[in-house]
């Protein structure tokens, strides 16, 4: 027999849901507002991960948990987080490479955070920070419980060090997409079981097709009628911005009067410019630097494109595809699971300017069934790639924790909870 059950979280926000007979210990995990550490090490710029990031501590802390960030000073991902009424701890750097005096203080930073908070699920998403944070979740209770998640495919060392990272201080890998899970299956380093796809996801309400990116023309003296085409990314090598601008040079052979949007930055800025003036399409390319008015400059595109020559799940897509924009993205990652190939937009080749010239034509050609794949495309991610199925899931790989650490007896609730 089920019951329905209505309770107050530490929050005050009421919740309701239904109890399976003798439910004690699942009602302890769920009544009782957890206290959540996310880390990363990510400074400057804008993409995928630190929004991933931000979008889940907003949700988690809107579910009634006690959510705190831990950053890089200065950084914009501490900058918006702020601005977003997060908790945020920034007094951190978090350098690349190995600086140990600078690392062991940030550890004694973090495993104080850890005990003053009463933390006891530390989630980390990058290299260095998850170094520190393990260490400090250690020390500040043997019994705290560690999430991290892989944003990229890039590989994942397997000697002895990272073998004890990964079986001994890390309890659950979350990968943002099958690509990652299948690297971790390929080098062995964690059981199958303890990765867990959870594809990240969009602000449906934020990215929508009632946005106008008229405004957004105009400021670049763009008219209604021209068609646009534009790539939204960090300016890296991996984004592979030059096949993306050859592809532009001959799209602007068969149809002279397109325009295409750059918008980002990074390392390869200047060096892209430059080879606009060498492909002789500089007065066809506007480059934007970095934007947070992305959905009216996505609304003002007629095509978006993606031309990355590695990647895991790019965001990017799943924002475009929100305002019903046709995608045409390379073939690398998890790209796949988005971009469904003639029916949300194309995949082509990476590294082939001309395979992705070609379908940009069409689209530009066939307005009508660039229209039907933008549709197809929004409701894709209404049904798979939105941001509260995203934290739906995260949250069930903590409970999921909580309730393996207690049937094995190295966990207690209320004193997890209640410190």
């Amino acid at each position: 027999m089920r019951e329905v059950v209505t309770f107050w979280v530490r929050s005050q926000r009421s919740r309701s849901i239904y109890l399976p007979d003798n439910p004690l210990r699942d009602v302890c995990v769920i009544m009782l507002s957890m206290r959540i550490l996310h880390t990363n090490m990510h400074r400057g710029g804008w993409g995928g991960q630190p929004n991933r990031i931000l979008k889940i501590c907003m949700h988690l802390r809107e579910r009634g948990h006690s959510v705190t960030l831990a950053v890089p000073r200065g950084s914009t991902l501490s900058r918006r987080a702020h601005s977003e009424g997060l908790d945020v701890f920034d007094d951190l750097r978090f350098p690349r490479g190995f600086h140990p005096w600078i690392y062991f203080s940030e550890v004694q930073k973090l495993r104080r955070l850890i005990e003053e908070k009463g933390i006891r699920i530390v989630h980390t998403h990058g290299s260095q920070d998850t170094w520190a944070g393990v260490v400090a979740a250690r020390l500040a209770h043997p019994s705290a419980l560690v999430v991290r998640t892989r944003h990229n495919t890039n590989p994942v060392g397997t000697d002895v060090v990272h073998r004890w990272l990964y079986t001994r201080l890390i309890h659950r890998v979350i990968a943002n997409s099958d690509a990652v899970r299948e690297e971790f299956r390929r080098n062995k380093l964690v059981e199958p079981h303890r990765v867990e796809t959870i594809f990240s996801a969009v602000d449906t309400r934020l990215f929508n097709s009632s946005i106008s990116g008229d405004g957004v023309r105009a400021a670049l003296n763009i008219p209604s009628d021209v068609p646009l085409v534009g790539i939204v990314g960090r300016l890296d090598p991996k984004k592979g911005h030059q096949y993306f601008l050859e592809a532009a040079q001959k799209v602007c052979r068969h149809i002279p009067s397109t325009m295409f949007l750059v918008v980002g930055e990074g390392p390869l800025d200047k060096e892209l410019r430059a080879y606009t003036r060498e492909l002789r399409i500089e007065g066809k390319v506007i480059f934007t630097d970095l934007r947070e008015d992305v959905p009216p400059i996505l609304a003002a595109l007629d095509v978006f494109a993606i031309s990355s020559l590695k990647e895991s799940f790019p965001t990017s897509i799943l924002e475009a595809m929100a305002m019903e924009r046709p995608v045409v993205a390379t073939r690398v990652g998890s790209i796949e699971s988005s971009v469904l190939d003639g029916i949300t937009g194309y995949v082509v080749p990476p590294s082939d300017p001309g395979a992705m010239a070609e379908k940009i034509i069409s689209l530009l050609h066939d307005r009508k069934t660039a229209r039907t794949m933008g549709k197809a495309g929004r409701q894709l991610v209404m049904e798979r790639f939105n941001e509260e199925i995203m934290a739906q899931k995260t949250e069930k790989v903590y409970i999921r924790l909580l309730e393996e650490a207690n049937g094995e007896g190295k966990q207690n609730y209320r004193e997890m909870f209640h410190r």
